[in-house]
């Protein structure tokens, strides 16, 4: 959606550790921008959430299209 939310870190949580569902963004859910989905994503969107945290700002690629869709 564009804002961060605990939904946010509650879809990571799925992709690793239950059924790997995929996430629709991957570059915007790597908080951290380390290049990986791993577990401090997740602590930094908590922290950011809760405490204030800054998340780094850099450009994100969803791949969406000129429509704004994502392709299949």
């Amino acid at each position: 959606s564009g804002d961060i939310c605990m939904q946010d870190a509650i879809a990571i949580i799925y992709y690793l550790y239950r059924d790997g569902r995929p996430i629709p963004c991957p570059d915007a859910a790597d908080a951290d921008r380390s290049g990986a989905l791993d577990t401090a994503d997740i602590v930094l969107i908590l922290r950011h959430l809760f405490h204030g945290a800054t998340i780094p700002d850099c450009p994100i690629s969803c791949g969406q299209d000129d429509e704004g869709y994502y392709p299949e």
